[in-house]
C-alpha cells in the first residue's frame, strides 16, 4: 500500500476537520479545503477504505494562513506514516519543516525573536492573530524525535554502505549537525535529553548492536518525552523494534560483509531476532540492488561473500 492510498484512507474514516481552520474553510478556496482534514490524522487510527488524497504543493505567492495550514498538514501527515512504519515518507514529509529551522514560525505557533525585530508594531499584530491556539498545538519535541529517528534509520546504514565514497551526500542535514555536536562532547555520560538518546543509538547502529540502539530509543525517559503521547504507544514502540532490528542487520553486512567469506542466515537471525523469511528476504533485496557483493547458498541458507 503507497503512501497516498493511506492517507485516503485515514482522510474519508470520519476523521473531524481541525477546530480551529474548519471556520476558514468556507472562506478558503477549493486547493486549501484538503488541508483542514487530515488535523486528527496523527492521533486518531482510521481503517475505513477510500480513494487516495494527498494534498498538493500550496500556489505560489499565497496568503499565510493557507501556507501555515500546508505545513501543519504535511506535519501531520509526516507523523502518520511514521506510526505506520513507513520511514522514508515520513522523513520526506517533515523535511522541508525540521530543516528550515523555524518549525514553531512555520507551524504557527510562535514568533521567532529575529522575526519580532524585523516587523513593525501593525504587522507583529497581523502575524499573532494567525497562531494557531495553545491547545492545539503540535509538540516540537515529538516532531523533532520523530524526523531524527527516521533519519537515523535511513542515515546509518546508509553511511556504512558508503563509507569510503567521497562524493556520499546527506540525506539529512540535521541528523549530521547532531551527530557531529556529540563528537565535540569532551565528555560522554548518559544521555539526557532527546537529541543525545538519538545520537547514543546512532553509534550503536553503527556497530550493528541493535539492543543498545533500542534501550536508547525505547526506555523509560524517551516514553514519557515521546512514545508514550501516541495512541497505541505500544504498537509504535513495537514498530521502532522491528525498524532497529531489520537496520541494525543491513549496517553489520554493510560493516563487516569484508572480513566474512560467509555467514549462515540463521546466525544473523539470531543475532538480530528476527525470523529467518525477514533475514532472506533482506539479504536478497541486497543483493539484488547491488548493494551487497553476495550470493545465497539456499541448501546450506548461507549467504556467500
Amino acid at each position: 500500500m503507497d503512501f497516498g492510498t493511506i492517507w485516503g484512507q485515514f482522510i474519508g474514516s470520519g476523521c473531524h476537520p481541525d477546530p480551529i481552520t474548519s471556520h476558514r474553510a468556507a472562506h478558503t478556496s477549493g486547493p486549501f479545503r484538503p488541508f483542514c482534514l487530515p488535523r486528527n490524522l496523527s492521533v486518531t487510527p482510521c481503517n475505513t477504505p477510500n480513494p487516495p488524497i494527498t494534498p498538493q504543493n500550496p500556489p505560489k505567492n499565497t496568503p499565510n494562513p493557507p501556507q501555515i495550514l500546508y505545513n501543519r498538514t504535511m506535519v501531520q501527515l509526516g507523523i502518520c506514516a511514521f506510526r505506520e512504519g513507513m520511514i522514508k515518507d515520513a522523513h520526506n514529509a517533515l523535511l522541508d519543516i525540521q530543516s528550515s529551522g523555524r518549525a514553531k514560525e512555520l507551524l504557527g505557533q510562535g514568533l521567532l525573536m529575529r522575526s519580532l525585530q524585523e516587523r513593525n508594531p501593525e504587522q507583529e499584530k497581523i502575524e499573532k492573530r494567525r497562531q494557531v491556539p495553545f491547545h492545539m498545538h503540535i509538540n516540537l519535541e515529538l516532531l523533532e524525535c520523530v524526523y531524527l529517528v527516521a533519519a537515523m534509520l535511513l542515515e546509518i546504514p546508509y553511511m556504512a554502505a558508503h563509507e569510503f565514497d567521497a562524493r556520499r551526500r546527506m540525506i539529512s542535514k540535521q541528523f549530521h549537525h547532531q551527530l557531529r555536536v556529540g563528537e565535540r562532547q569532551p565528555l560522554l555520560g548518559p544521555p539526557e535529553s532527546m537529541r543525545e538518546h538519538v545520537v547514543a543509538a546512532s553509534k550503536a547502529m553503527k556497530m550493528g548492536d541493535w539492543r543498545t540502539c533500542h534501550r536508547f530509543i525505547v526506555n523509560e525517559k524517551m516514553n514519557g518525552k515521546v512514545w508514550d503521547l501516541f495512541p497505541e504507544a505500544d504498537k509504535v514502540r513495537a514498530m521502532l523494534v522491528r525498524k532497529i532490528q531489520e537496520e541494525s542487520l543491513r549496517t553489520y553486512l554493510f560493516t563487516y560483509s569484508s572480513v566474512y567469506d560467509s555467514i549462515s542466515m540463521e546466525i544473523l537471525a539470531d543475532m538480530f531476532q528476527l525470523d529467518l523469511p525477514t533475514v532472506h528476504s533482506i539479504i536478497s533485496k541486497m543483493i539484488i540492488n547491488e548493494e551487497l557483493m553476495a550470493s545465497l547458498d539456499q541448501p546450506t541458507q548461507t549467504v556467500m561473500m
